[in-house]
């Protein structure tokens, strides 16, 4: 069985983590973990939160349990509010272009990764 993964470093300066996690209720123990108060959106297919210490940490929740195209660029969407609060918190107003693109990228395939093993460790349960 695939190892449990907490949180995923991304390559960003080697000081973001990202933590996907797929039910409501892993979401909301994080959270509590954390001190925060959040609702999950009931109409969002995925939702994103910024955890302050002594790393910046992204948990981002998702209902989706695929590796669809649509799931993908919905991880996408989700990397893409990563590097927004990323430029915020570093106090990068006006990113170029191209470096703003490469955090996206970043948080991007961090979330994908996450994702694949999610749908490995579903295979190799139901084997």
């Amino acid at each position: 069985m695939p190892k449990k993964r907490n949180w995923l470093l991304s390559d960003i300066f080697g000081n973001i983590c990202i933590k996907l996690v797929h039910s409501e209720k892993k979401a909301q123990k994080i959270l509590f973990d954390y001190h925060l108060v959040s609702e999950i959106r009931s109409t969002a297919d995925a939702q994103v939160w910024k955890i302050l210490g002594e790393r910046m940490k992204f948990l981002v929740y998702t209902s989706r349990k695929d590796f669809t195209p649509e799931t993908c660029a919905l991880l996408a969407h989700e990397a893409t509010h990563i590097a927004q609060y990323f430029m915020e918190d570093i106090g990068e107003e006006e990113p170029s272009s191209e470096f703003f693109a490469y955090v996206v990228q970043s948080a991007t395939e961090n979330l994908l990764i996450q994702q694949r093993e999610y749908m490995r460790k579903k295979v190799i349960e139901q084997s």
